[in-house]
């Protein structure tokens, strides 16, 4: 069975740099998650096939729980950045 991982923040530069190198070294199939419905577009068509974009807003929580509920692996790259 495929393992499934989901990566919060995953469209920053931090999270896209993390869903390569998991590209790179595992079969994995990852999700990013992030607010931003055309970077979230952007970035996972760079990244290729095996990765697919979940839009999710941390803030509110919208489509958290799924999200992290059909993951094996969930990694945290988002961060409060943008409210400074």
């Amino acid at each position: 069975m495929t393992q499934q991982v989901l990566i919060l923040g995953g469209t920053g530069r931090i999270g896209t740099k993390v869903a390569a190198d998991l590209i790179a070294h595992t079969s994995a199939e990852i999700t990013i998650a992030g607010r931003n419905l055309i970077s979230g577009a952007e970035a996972s068509q760079q990244l290729g096939e095996r990765v697919k974009f979940c839009a999710i807003d941390l803030f509110t929580g919208e489509g958290l729980k799924e999200a992290i509920a059909q993951a094996d692996l969930v990694v945290h790259c988002a961060g409060p950045f943008h409210y400074r």
